[in-house]
């Protein structure tokens, strides 16, 4: 699966999933001071997008820019479109008939597309320990044999 097809499979989750995965994707460099601001985010989207609310996944373009205005980040159309292009999440020809949630994080924070998509979901450095002690364990079984 390409990057880009895991970008877009991201931006169909809900925005609380969304939010989630940008979350752990960036928690250790700066996420972790940043969760009210994005779970505020969450909890606009959800009350903007009046079809799907807190189980939609973009507004649409309209909407975006209320959303914008709400956080007092108005942007004009173009001023929009640009700084989603900015970020390679969409082409430059491209005209975004949704707005997910996950390209205006890419945006706000300045990130990388590529390292959103390939991040790891969750720490596992305590199931990494535990499977190389036993890993130690075994090698050790095998020299003392």
């Amino acid at each position: 699966m390409s990057d880009l097809d895991k970008l877009h499979e991201i931006c169909n989750k809900t925005y609380k999933e969304q939010a989630v995965w940008f979350l752990n994707a960036f928690w250790e460099e700066f996420a972790q001071k940043e969760a009210e601001r994005l779970w505020g985010y969450v909890h606009k989207c959800a009350e903007i997008d009046a079809e799907f609310h807190g189980e939609g996944s973009g507004l649409d373009e309209m909407a975006a820019h209320v959303f914008l205005e709400k956080f007092a980040e108005t942007l004009t159309v173009r001023e929009l479109r640009a700084k989603l292009r900015s970020t390679g999440a969409i082409g430059e020809s491209e005209r975004p008939k949704k707005v997910p949630l996950t390209h205006y994080l890419l945006f706000r924070y300045n990130v990388d597309w590529h390292k959103l998509v390939n991040s790891s979901q969750g720490d596992n450095s305590a199931e990494i320990a535990k499977a190389q002690e036993m890993l130690n364990q075994v090698t050790a079984a095998f020299q003392e044999a």
